[in-house]
């Protein structure tokens, strides 16, 4: 399996970025397995075994945020919690640190009754869908 998926992002059906070394390529810490393309896009470095979770994983975050919209015009602030809570303890897991980071600000959001700040959030977290190229990586590098 290449480092590449052949050159085509599944989600977004994009080329993966080209990087211009590996430093770039497998920058940051093993807690932040996000960085920037050379257009300043976010990449998500996703273990490779994760493949074939990845499309589910991110379509179901594109459920939440429909969910959690809803939640939050409904004043469910508790059901809004528990979901900005399951994202922040599932998106690192998965490769997705921004996600992880967003479900924290949007739990706490949730917790303090703020609906303006996790409508901010989950704006934040829609746009990261739209744009996150992601590159699988051999986790053994």
């Amino acid at each position: 399996m290449s480092g590449y998926n052949d050159g085509i992002d599944p989600v977004n059906n994009l080329s993966n970025p080209v990087y211009k070394d590996n430093e770039t390529k497998h920058g940051g810490s093993e807690t932040d397995r996000t960085v920037s393309d050379e257009k300043n896009r976010p990449v998500a470095l996703v273990p490779e075994f994760l493949e074939s979770l990845i499309p589910g994983y991110l379509k179901n975050r594109r459920a939440d945020i429909i969910s959690i919209r809803q939640l939050v015009q409904d004043d469910e602030f508790e059901e809004a919690q528990r979901l900005a809570h399951s994202m922040k303890g599932s998106g690192g897991g998965y490769g997705f640190q921004k996600i992880s980071e967003l479900g924290a600000v949007m739990e706490i959001a949730a917790g303090s009754l703020d609906g303006n700040r996790i409508l901010s959030g989950i704006d934040e977290l829609e746009k990261y869908l739209d744009t996150v190229r992601i590159e699988y990586i051999d986790d053994d590098d």
